[in-house]
């Protein structure tokens, strides 16, 4: 497989894992209910993924 065409399925494996997790977090009926910091701490380890995600696709697009 040739290296831009590897880069374009890494990309779109990364557009649809955002998809999924960011609709996982709009979904209200996936999250667990607010007890004791619970929905802080899935929103905080979200975004450390989200992040995470987003520098594997940094380092693809350079």
């Amino acid at each position: 497989m040739a290296k831009n065409e590897n880069d374009e399925i890494k990309k779109f494996i990364f557009s649809q894992t955002v998809i999924y997790l960011s609709s996982v977090m709009a979904d209200k009926s996936n999250r667990l209910p607010s007890r004791d910091g619970v929905q802080d701490l899935l929103s905080e380890k979200f975004h450390d993924v989200y992040d995470w995600l987003l520098d594997e696709y940094n380092q693809l697009a350079d």
